[in-house]
């Protein structure tokens, strides 16, 4: 007995089906050559660096009078300062004087001076990049006596600390 109906041939082309899973697949391949291609990824460009200590500062002592550190700055920062010049069972305190001042322009940022708590922050523009010294000294020739300087300067980008890179 023969067998009634439609006659349907594979030769005649792709079932719908078949073709809406190959352009997915297509598509697929797509996106992931752009992505290959372009392979953006999310790098730090900046973090918080933290220097901090205790000094003793010596007057009349030409070598232990002073302490510093130096810094370069590029881009913009939030630089905070803060320290603390105690003075309990010391005698004879000499001042403690501080300031950062930017070596490339020769502009001093700030100079204080004090016998007490400090903690101040300071925001570098751009145009303010340049290699900064931090300095804290007492005079050397005060005479006689210490003082003691407990120190953290937090210096951080004020704006990106990420950024997209390709």
């Amino acid at each position: 007995m023969a067998k009634r109906g439609k006659k349907t041939s594979k030769a005649s082309g792709w079932t719908f089906l078949e073709q809406v899973f190959a352009v997915i697949i297509v598509l697929l391949v797509i996106v992931a050559a752009y992505a290959f291609l372009v392979r953006e990824e999310v790098v730090e460009v900046g973090s918080i660096e933290t220097y901090q200590g205790a000094l003793d500062l010596r007057a009349g002592d030409a070598i232990n009078s002073t302490h510093s550190f130096s810094r370069t700055l590029k881009e913009e920062y939030q630089v905070h300062v803060r320290y603390n010049v105690p003075s309990a069972g010391i005698q004879i305190q000499p001042i403690v004087h501080f300031r950062v001042w930017n070596e490339t322009t020769g502009k001093e940022l700030f100079k204080e001076t004090t016998q007490a708590r400090y903690d101040k922050n300071i925001r570098l523009d751009s145009e303010d990049a340049g290699h900064y010294e931090f300095v804290w000294w007492v005079e050397a020739d005060a005479g006689a006596g210490a003082s003691r300087v407990d120190y953290e300067v937090l210096i951080q980008p004020t704006e990106k600390l990420f950024e997209k890179r390709t």
